[in-house]
């Protein structure tokens, strides 16, 4: 693993005692990881966001159901380079990966295909910046029928 990110990396408990988390990897790649045992050993990062491409990532965001049930989710953009600089052409998209079985598998998609969350750079600092134009709060939940919902703030 890269780490660190400026987005910050999710930690959520399982209802067995483990730990499920998700990063935006040295903002370069979605992966998610697990433990079993209450953090003593993970699981090796496994990257969601490979089949789209990814190569950067902002804004992560985790949920944990129960022991197998788990939904991350990111904003993430197949275009590669300096997201934060104001000639970043990227085209941004919502995407969510889910586990129904713990961490052992999971299936990554693109909640957005056709209504990009954001293009161009994104600003990951405080301060004033042409590239700090993004509504940059967001989070994703499982309700009672294990479905997933996303809320970008």
């Amino acid at each position: 693993m890269t780490l660190p990110s400026a987005s910050g990396e999710v930690i959520r408990p399982a209802a067995s005692g483990g730990f499920i988390s998700g990063t935006a990897d040295g903002d370069t790649k979605a992966v998610v990881t697990t433990s079993t045992n209450k953090g003593v050993t993970w699981t090796q990062p496994l990257d969601v966001g490979a089949q789209f491409g990814i190569n950067n990532v902002v804004f992560p965001a985790m949920v944990a159901g129960d022991d197998n049930r788990a939904a991350f989710a990111f904003l993430g953009t197949p275009t590669a380079g300096g997201l934060q600089g104001p000639k970043f052409d990227g085209v941004w998209h919502l995407y969510i990966a889910t586990t129904y079985d713990g961490g052992a598998t999971w299936k990554t998609v693109d909640a957005t295909p056709n209504d990009p969350v954001q293009r161009g750079c994104i600003w990951l600092a405080g301060g004033a910046n042409v590239c700090r134009n993004l509504l940059d709060f967001m989070d994703v939940q499982i309700d009672q029928q294990g479905s997933r919902a996303r809320r970008l703030c």
